[in-house]
C-alpha cells in the first residue's frame, strides 16, 4: 500500500469533509499530553501499589491499567474476596481522579506570549487554524481544551459550532442546544474537560470569566468533588456505556455513525478500546476514509491491518445493501504533511 500526500486528498471531490482527531493531535502542540509526561507528574501518593503495576508492566498507559484494575475487581468480587474487590474498586476510582487532576495541572496554558515552552503560541495556533478550516464537521475524542482554544483564537467558531448556547442564570456556564443538532459541527465524543453534566442529565460548558479562567475553574470544581464529563474507561464496553448514560455523548456518537462524504483522522491509533468508534464508520455513510500514520505503513502494521478489516467488513455490508456506500481507504503520513501546529 502506498502513502498519499495530505493535499492531495484533500483535493478530492466530496459532498462532506469529516475531521476525527485523536491524542497525536495534542501530543503534535505539546509533548506534555503523552501518557508518560502525565505519568511523570501524577501524585500516587494515596495508591502507591498502583504505580507499581505501571512500573512492573514497564507501561503509562493510563486507560490498560484502568482496564485491568475492573478485571481485578470482578475476578476478587467472584473468588469472594470482597475486600480486595472493593479496594480495586477504589484505586479504579482513584486513578480517574489522579489522571484528571494532572492533565488540569499540565495543560499548557493559552496566553499570547512567544517562544514559550509553557503556552501554545500565536504561530501555532494560527498554523492549527489553517488546517481545521480545511473540513466541514470536526469529531474529538481528546480531553483537552486546545480544540476549543483553537477555534476561538482563529475565530473559528462562526464555522465550527457546539451549539452550548442557551444561558442559564443558574449558572456561569451554557447549555447545549439540542434544537439545533442539524447545523452542530464540532463535537466532543468522549467528553472535555469544560464540559459538565448537572443533576437532570443536562450537558453544559464552562466559559472563562473576568474573574477565572476554564483551568482555574477546572482546578477548583475537583477540590468540590465536581468532575467533568469525560470518558475515562480502560475497556470498550465500559466506554460505551458510559456514552449510552449521557444524553450529550450519546447524540454525538449517534452523529457520528450518521457522518458521510470523507473521514479524515489524525493522531487516532484505531486501538481496541476505542473500537466503538470504528464501528461507527463502518455503520456511517463515510466513502473516503482518510488515515493518518505517525512513520510509515509498516510502523503502523497494527493500525492498517485494523483500517483494511474495517473496509473489507464495510464493502461487503454495502454489497449486501446494508451500508449507503462503498469505502475507500487512503493512508498519509502526518509527519510528512507538515506540523499542523508549526
Amino acid at each position: 500500500m502506498k502513502m498519499y500526500d495530505l493535499k492531495l486528498l484533500l483535493d478530492k471531490p466530496v459532498l462532506n469533509r469529516n475531521l476525527l482527531i485523536g491524542n497525536g493531535f495534542s501530543i503534535a502542540a505539546s509533548p506534555r499530553f503523552k501518557y508518560s509526561s502525565i505519568f511523570n507528574c501524577a501524585d500516587f501518593s494515596k495508591i502507591p501499589w498502583v504505580k507499581n503495576i505501571f512500573t512492573s508492566l514497564s507501561t503509562e498507559n493510563f486507560e490498560l491499567i484502568l482496564n485491568m484494575l475492573k478485571s481485578a475487581q470482578l475476578v476478587n468480587k467472584a473468588a469472594g474476596n470482597i475486600e480486595e474487590s472493593e479496594n480495586d474498586a477504589k484505586a479504579h476510582s482513584a486513578l480517574v481522579d489522579i489522571f484528571i487532576d494532572t492533565l488540569g495541572e499540565i495543560h499548557p496554558d493559552n496566553k499570547i506570549i512567544y517562544r514559550s515552552f509553557e503556552c501554545i503560541t500565536v504561530e501555532q495556533f494560527e498554523a492549527n487554524g489553517k488546517f481545521l478550516e480545511k473540513f466541514n464537521v470536526i469529531f474529538s475524542l481528546n480531553y483537552d481544551i486546545l480544540l476549543y482554544w483553537s477555534i476561538l483564537e482563529n475565530k473559528l467558531e462562526y464555522k465550527f459550532k457546539d451549539n452550548f448556547s442557551i444561558k442559564d442564570r443558574n449558572r456561569s456556564g451554557l447549555s447545549f442546544n439540542e434544537s439545533f443538532l442539524n447545523c452542530t459541527s464540532l463535537w466532543y465524543l468522549h467528553g472535555a474537560l469544560h464540559l459538565r453534566t448537572d443533576s437532570k442529565g443536562m450537558a453544559y460548558k464552562i466559559v472563562a470569566n473576568q474573574d477565572s479562567s476554564i483551568l482555574n475553574q477546572l482546578k477548583e470544581s475537583m477540590s468540590l468533588f465536581e468532575y467533568p464529563t469525560i470518558v475515562f474507561e480502560g475497556s470498550d464496553e465500559e466506554k460505551q456505556f458510559s456514552i449510552n448514560s449521557n444524553r450529550y455523548l450519546s447524540i454525538a456518537n449517534k452523529v457520528f455513525s450518521n457522518s458521510y462524504g470523507a473521514l479524515f483522522t489524525y493522531g487516532f491509533s484505531f486501538n481496541e478500546n476505542d473500537d466503538h468508534i470504528i464501528e461507527a464508520i463502518k455503520k456511517s455513510a463515510i466513502s473516503v476514509l482518510c488515515v493518518g500514520l505517525h512513520g510509515t505503513i509498516k510502523k503502523n502494521q497494527k493500525i492498517f491491518e485494523k483500517c483494511e478489516g474495517l473496509k473489507s467488513t464495510a464493502n461487503h455490508n454495502f454489497n449486501t445493501g446494508s451500508r449507503a456506500s462503498r469505502l475507500e481507504v487512503y493512508y498519509y503520513n502526518t509527519d510528512e504533511c507538515g506540523n499542523i501546529w508549526q
